[in-house]
């Protein structure tokens, strides 16, 4: 990942690029497609946005995605500073993920890897990101690898079924909530290995909720991400510390509810058709591109190949 000049926009962009030495790799390299049909089609506040994009199988050029620049670190970054969040934070920044979620599972698509590191923590709220191994019919997926992170994967993820749907993602976000206020993985917890049962370290009204949306098998668990965010809403709208929690809830749904109609009649096919294109015999296609980034993306493959340090005032590591 580098930090870079948006010169036509004058501000800062974060530029996520394939390692030149993954490139032949076709599962990273689906990965990689995926996560830029994704992020370009999915456009709403708590998913990260794309400015551009390139993929290309040749190999004297590079792959691409130009992402907007968000300071705040991550969930996970938040987590090892500063140890557990506040019930009332976590809820907030929950509730952005699930708002951001709504319209992903509208199309169809399966994020299957929710977890503190991609939460990005910005200024106006929680941002949704890395969909490299999210899950649609349009896209050529490892819909049949066991891939997700231990402890946030849900057991039909973990034990490689493919039918997966919104109900896997609850999953990770029941585990994620629970990592957020305690500070510790849901790997770290033996009783994760099974059905949990109890969550005596955390808020009753907030266990609640985490162990309804980690039951073992989907069918008991929330039917929707708007399901859970009742529930959420009300224990939020309960807190001590939290004023106007009712007026909250009311404009959260408000707001899901409207985002709902405006996707109602458009799939992850309507919002970008070239994502078809994975179907085909390469898994790596060259996409349409804008004029403003190709010199700076062969310049990123020159730093990957030569390993030259970048001047900071021109380019960044940022560290993947």
């Amino acid at each position: 990942m580098f930090r870079a000049r948006d010169t036509q926009r004058n501000d800062w962009v974060a530029v996520k690029v394939l390692d030149p030495r993954a490139a032949d790799h076709t599962s990273r390299s689906r990965r990689f497609a995926t996560e830029a049909y994704m992020v370009s089609a999915l456009v709403h506040p708590h998913l990260t946005a794309a400015r551009d994009y390139q993929l290309s199988d040749d190999p004297n050029d590079v792959s691409y995605i130009v992402l907007d620049l968000v300071e705040g670190g991550t969930v996970e970054d938040r987590l090892s500073e500063h140890g557990p969040m506040a019930v009332a934070e976590a809820v907030r920044l929950m509730l952005d993920v699930m708002s951001g979620l709504s319209v992903v599972h509208q199309v169809g698509v399966v994020h299957r890897d929710i977890k503190p590191s991609n939460i990005l923590i910005a200024e106006q709220g929680a941002q949704l990101t890395d969909f490299g191994i999210a899950h649609h019919d349009l896209v050529a997926s490892d819909a049949r690898r066991r891939l997700g992170t231990r402890g946030f994967a849900a057991p039909e993820q973990r034990f490689g079924d493919t039918d997966l749907g919104p109900e896997t993602d609850i999953y990770a976000l029941g585990a994620t909530l629970y990592a957020m206020v305690t500070g510790r993985s849901p790997a770290e917890a033996e009783t994760f290995g099974s059905e949990v049962t109890s969550l005596p370290e955390v808020d009753a009204g907030l266990g609640t909720v985490i162990l309804r949306a980690m039951r073992f098998t989907p069918e008991q668990r929330y039917p929707s991400v708007q399901a859970m965010a009742v529930d959420l809403l009300e224990v939020y709208a309960a807190l001590p510390d939290v004023t106007g929690g009712k007026r909250y809830a009311r404009e959260w749904l408000r707001a899901v509810d409207e985002e709902q109609v405006r996707w109602s009649h458009r799939t992850l096919e309507d919002s970008l058709r070239p994502v078809q294109r994975l179907a085909g015999p390469s898994p790596v296609p060259t996409a349409p591109q804008s004029s403003s980034w190709p010199l700076l993306a062969l310049a990123f493959l020159g730093a990957f190949l030569a390993t030259v340090a970048i001047a900071a005032s021109t380019v960044v590591l940022l560290g993947s």
